[in-house]
């Protein structure tokens, strides 16, 4: 029987190292890719510690220079949406228009048969193309958008495994090496409201913030510094907890209210990507936020958009955020808040 040729994408992470050790533990020939995002200087050390895998596996490397692709894909619209008081999800965006494509254009470049990357999900060529991970650490989430035929020839090694087993497995075989846990925003040193402030100085200055009733009740020192949900950093007249309800940017103004005001019956989402057919007037599992516990919605189709209409009031049901429907353990396709 051939072996199987496979692109991985490698992070420097532990995960995506595992995975590539799985795939060689299942003989499949392995060919890694890795690419050069940004000018982070943690950049540089996930780069040395590729290479330290790849060389630890005896598996060739392919490193693509990919800044300024990355720069105007993803940079450039994490900092606009913050400029429209929108809160964006560069993982998502990335996965689809830069890291999957990446790894595929290499497969093909190099005559393989499918690519893999360190994702805790599950992908298949069947009727579903993508389904959840195992417990907690399920990344379907940020998978959604990605090309269902890209999907049906992907491999996600760690489908059954949990951050335990893979810590467990790395020890077996990287003994030597220490992990670092990736960053949340790949391409920011520290503060991402200073890159948004760069780019657009309005979204650092200062304005009111406003009760649901129109009273002002205090200021903000910036709208690149709040997202809707959000109740750390709010200095109100008012000592009961309240959280953003809603970020208006073209009057510079915050509207907050208590947890109760703050709630929703319903959402609006663009852009839909179905991996699978949706039927109209369905119940189905939500999730508006990758650590959410699924709610039920049901959906009401409408070409480039969709509404869902949610069983009982959600909170934090952000603009800019990914909302994403399944069926049990399956992706069925996702949509961005508006």
């Amino acid at each position: 029987m051939l072996k199987k040729r496979v692109v991985i994408g490698l992070s420097g992470g532990i995960d995506s190292a595992v995975s590539a050790l799985l795939l060689k533990e299942q003989n499949y020939t392995l060919i890694g890719v890795t690419g050069v995002f940004t000018e982070v200087g943690s950049e540089e050390f996930q780069i040395e510690r590729v290479r330290s895998v790849c060389e630890k596996l005896g598996i060739e490397l392919i490193e693509r220079e990919m800044r300024e692709t990355f720069k105007e894909t993803i940079v450039d619209y994490f900092v606009g949406e913050y400029k429209m008081g929108r809160t964006p999800s560069p993982c998502i965006v990335c996965n689809r228009r830069i890291k999957f494509p990446l790894l595929e254009d290499a497969r093909k470049e190099f005559g393989c048969d499918f690519i893999a990357t360190g994702h805790y999900a599950k992908t298949s060529d069947e009727e579903y193309p993508l389904m959840r991970g195992k417990g907690s650490n399920d990344q379907a989430y940020f998978l959604s958008r990605v090309d269902k035929e890209i999907l049906k020839r992907t491999k996600l090694p760690l489908e059954k495994m949990g951050k335990t087993d893979v810590m467990l497995k790395s020890r077996e075989f990287f003994k030597e090496m220490e992990w670092h846990s990736s960053a949340d925003i790949c391409f920011v040193n520290r503060d991402y409201a200073e890159l948004v402030k760069k780019r657009y100085p309005e979204a650092g200055e200062p304005g009111p913030i406003e009760d649901v009733y129109g009273k002002r009740i205090g200021a903000h020192k910036g709208i690149a510094y709040y997202t809707v949900g959000q109740r750390r950093g709010l200095t109100t007249l008012l000592s009961v907890p309240l959280y953003v309800k809603s970020i208006i940017p073209e009057e510079n103004l915050l509207v907050v209210g208590i947890r109760e005001e703050c709630l929703s019956k319903s959402l609006l989402a663009s852009d839909p990507i179905w991996l699978v057919p949706p039927e109209n007037n369905k119940v189905y599992s939500v999730q508006t936020y990758s650590t959410q516990t699924p709610f039920k919605a049901r959906i009401k189709l409408g070409g480039d958009r969709f509404r869902l209409d949610f069983l009982k009031p959600e909170f934090q049901i952000t603009p800019g955020q990914l909302a994403v429907i399944y069926e049990g353990i399956a992706v069925i396709g996702s949509g961005w808040i508006e």
